[in-house]
């Protein structure tokens, strides 16, 4: 038996060991009365509604999980503004992990309140409500008291949710894809921290934010300093970061803040939300891009309005206008919504301190109907563009604008653009100054009125007009006393700047050119693999007929092209529908005055082309013409032109193999050079006296007449006449083929006799050949002539070589009037015949053709 003593203490330990296993049991028995659904569920209502203002709705039990942290499950919740009320947030089921301790002082505290597939509700441009009558007003019907618990909660967790945020002043709403967000507010005044992912349209966003006590945002809060609010969105390449304040926070007004936004690169534009379908066109590549807004929301307005801003980009590439065009450090500016607009860019790439720079309306302005003023300038060395005017409103139509251009050297403005361009020449200034009125009338169509255009490559006036109303039409009415598709030629790309390390080998400085190509371009041939075809493969495009219609009226007094000076040009041509009529056009070039029609036609599969020129009074003088296109002075006299050409093909060779039509050449009373009379009359022109012709010969006349379709040319008429040496000819010229097959007579007349020497001409363009026509005179002169005549011509084999070999031949007058197409025109002169003495027969015979 145990001493009294121990029976004490062991006594004691047992009441210990009771109370250790008592109150526990004590503890969740007691826990579980208090949160068992039917006394945790009109507590926790009651405790949401004394919180937050709201009326919660739970359409399932309130679920325990005991354990060292109790947790509580809602299933099925939803929490609105008023009971019937649209839900302000909806989850599928909601967990609470519970604090015990602050349980005994009639609190909830909740560690972390995890929300599983929420839909929250944000709606904002909706004037606040007011407050909704407490339980114990007048008007409210007496319930049984309910002791409500404090609320306090440490974190939440959303995830897999949605956010549908509504405007209610426009109707539009967005929904916002919510992977996970976790907000932490540990002390009851203390800052709240939101971290996680969102996604919208697909598109994933990391978001981060710091704002002010949440205990702001329950009702009957103290209203105290304005809440501090940072929310930053990341995405690859996409930076936005929201800092200001708010007023009412628990109404989402009273809003002061500034909003940052950062892109790398506009490739990136379209993949944003809501501008997937943002045209390809309208976007730029850039880099750098960057706006500050400052944003404002008062308790009225339905959306943040704008204060001061500033955007802008690092570079800005403008190379679908112009190879190497763009603008850096572009920035558009206002302080203010009742400040002007600023714009600031560095036009580029160059070396020049140009700057772009321009004011427009305020924000403010922006906001009423207009009118809208506007002032932009462009300045580079020595070189200013103003634009001034002012738009009507938020439609375009009514704008107007005035323009005005100084330039002590354009060629400062040219490099800004990535031009170049050499001196003038002596005698032009290498300056520019214009001015005109652009408008935009009630046609849809942009005009230049009061044109006036000075620049080193010419001068401008009139008015231009581009209509883009349905079909797109340029039309144009200009006048200009000097201008020089010369000068314009030579402005070409800036050569990129060396970047190698390497020094290379100095260029040779080109030779000065004699003059530049001629207009038509024939002298720029593309490469030929062929070196027998003397006709260039040079691709046609028509292909920018069919993109516009036009109208177009100029006259030049001076025009400058391929190196000649064209005088008192008139041009007058329609585009419409792919098919260009110029007609008509007239120029005065050097030695005469030509005028005609030219037609080209797009509208089909295969392009077609119409020539019509004629001379205007005698003809052109050739000892003027020939001389300024740079061919030596072989020819002299008045050439008369009659051309009517079509041919249709996409390069040249195909026209020229489809050429149709006639040309006519007629000159009397000239002269040409012998050594032209050489090639034609061959061995012949050994029986001429010694020196005669040396200076040239006289010419009684030239006539040519070639007619033909299909590129296969046939002279009608073709005869050249210079008293002691005549050459009629006949036969064929196959543009396609570029082949020659023509029969020639020439015939050296002296005194009283006159000796023939057939040639037959064969080969191509590029390489021809001659030899003696094997049919002898009579045949030579009987097919000739029959060619010519059209016809049969007898008793032709009993002219005599040392007769007249082609009697019964056309003569002079002939031949003028079928080359002139019957047209009147001057006569040649008589012929003279020379009484000088032959050469010693013996010397007349020997070597003739190789003889």
């Amino acid at each position: 038996m145990l001493p009294p003593r121990r029976r004490r203490r062991g006594r004691k330990l047992l009441w210990v060991a009771a109370v250790v296993v008592a109150l526990p049991l004590a503890g969740y028995a007691g826990l579980n009365l208090l949160l068992s659904s039917d006394v945790l569920r009109p507590r926790l209502i009651a405790a949401v509604q004394q919180g937050t203002g709201k009326t919660l709705t739970l359409g399932g039990p309130v679920g325990v999980k005991l354990s060292l942290v109790p947790t509580i499950t809602l299933d099925t919740v939803s929490l609105a503004d008023e009971p019937g009320g649209e839900p302000l947030l909806e989850a599928k089921r909601i967990e609470a992990e519970l604090a015990l301790i602050p349980l005994l002082s009639r609190q909830i505290a909740l560690h972390r309140l995890t929300v599983i597939e929420p839909v929250l509700r944000v709606t904002t441009g909706q004037p606040a409500k007011p407050p909704r009558p407490s339980e114990g007003s007048a008007n409210a019907a007496p319930r049984e008291p309910v002791q409500p618990l404090a609320l306090a909660i440490d974190a939440i967790d959303l995830e897999k949710g949605r956010l549908i945020w509504r405007n209610a002043a426009t109707g539009q709403s967005q929904v916002i894809e919510i992977e996970h967000l976790a907000l932490t507010d540990k002390e009851p005044n203390g800052p709240a921290n939101l971290t996680g992912k969102i996604r919208q349209e697909g598109y994933a966003v990391d978001i981060s934010a710091e704002t002010g006590a949440l205990s702001r945002l329950l009702p009957g809060a103290p209203v105290g300093d304005s809440w501090p609010l940072r929310v930053a969105l990341q995405a690859e390449g996409v930076q936005a970061v929201l800092e200001g304040t708010l007023d009412m926070p628990e109404q989402l007004t009273g809003l002061r803040s500034k909003l940052h936004l950062t892109l790398d690169n506009s490739s990136r534009i379209r993949s944003l939300p809501g501008l997937a379908n943002l045209p390809s066109e309208w976007i730029f590549p850039a880099e750098g891009l960057f706006a500050t807004l400052d944003l404002r929301m008062g308790p009225d307005d339905a959306a943040p309005r704008l204060g001061a801003l500033r955007i802008g980009a690092a570079s800005l590439d403008l190379s679908r206008y112009r190879p190497g065009l763009g603008l850096s450090q572009l920035e558009i500016s206002s302080p203010a919504p009742d400040a002007p607009l600023r714009l600031s860019a560095v036009p580029g790439p160059s070396s020049f301190a140009a700057h772009l720079g321009g004011e427009g309306p305020s924000l403010d302005q922006l906001s009423g109907q207009g009118p809208w003023p506007i002032r932009l300038s462009f300045e580079a060395p020595k070189a200013r563009l103003d634009l001034h005017g002012e738009l009507p409103g938020p439609t375009l139509t009514g704008a107007r604008f005035d323009a005005r251009l100084e330039a002590e050297d354009i060629a400062s403005a040219l490099g800004i653009a990535g031009l170049t361009m050499p001196p003038p020449p002596e005698g032009i200034s290498p300056g520019a100054k214009g001015s005109g009125t652009f408008t935009l009338g009630d046609d849809a169509a942009v005009r230049l009125s009061d044109l006036s255009l000075e620049t080193p490559f010419g001068d401008l006036a009139g008015e231009i007009a581009w209509h883009t109303g349905g079909r797109p039409a340029l039309n144009a009415t200009l006048t200009s006393t000097r201008f020089s598709f010369d000068s314009l030629s030579r402005i070409s790309p800036a050569a990129p700047a060396q970047t190698s390390a390497t020094p290379s080998r100095p260029a040779q400085a080109p030779a000065t050119p004699a003059r530049p190509p001629l207009p038509s371009g024939g002298q720029a041939q593309a490469p030929d693999s062929n070196p027998n075809r003397l006709i260039p493969a040079l691709p046609v495009s028509l292909a920018p007929l069919r993109l516009l219609d036009s109208t177009f009226s100029w006259q030049v007094a001076t025009l400058d092209a391929g190196g000649l000076s064209w005088q008192d040009a008139q041009l007058t041509a329609q585009l419409k529908d792919g098919v260009l009529k110029a007609e008509p056009f007239a120029v005065t070039m050097p030695g005469g005055r030509v005028s005609g029609r030219l037609g080209a036609d797009a509208s089909g599969d295969v392009p077609a082309f119409t020539l019509q020129l004629r001379h205007e009074g005698q003809g052109v003088d050739m000892a003027e013409f020939l001389p300024a296109i740079g061919v030596e002075d072989r020819f002299t006299g008045r050439l008369e032109i009659d051309a009517d050409l079509q041919g249709k093909g996409a390069d040249l060779r195909a026209i020229a193999a489809s050429l149709a039509g006639h040309l006519g050449l007629a000159s009397v009373n000239g002269s040409i050079d012998g050594r032209l009379v050489d090639r034609m009359t061959g061995d012949l022109r050994q029986l001429l006296p010694q020196g005669l012709g040396r200076n040239g010969l006289p010419l009684r006349c030239f006539a040519l007449r070639l007619e033909g379709q299909d590129g296969s040319m046939r002279p009608r008429a073709m005869l050249l006449d210079a008293n002691q040496v005549s050459v009629l000819g006949a036969g064929r010229i196959e543009m396609g083929d570029e082949r020659l097959n023509l029969r020639l007579l020439p015939q050296i007349k002296v005194a009283s006799i006159g000796v023939s020497a057939p040639v037959r001409v064969s080969g191509t363009f590029a390489s021809p050949s001659y030899r003696l026509d094997e049919g002898g005179v009579g045949g030579a002169a009987a097919g000739i002539i029959g060619d010519l005549v059209g016809d049969a011509v007898g008793g032709l084999s009993n002219l005599l070589p040392s007769q007249s070999s082609r009697g019964g031949a056309p003569d002079c007058a002939q031949q003028l009037a079928v080359a002139r197409g019957g047209r009147a025109g001057p006569a040649a002169p008589a012929e003279r015949r020379s009484t000088s003495p032959l050469n010693r027969p013996q010397d007349m015979l020997r070597g003739l053709f190789g003889r």
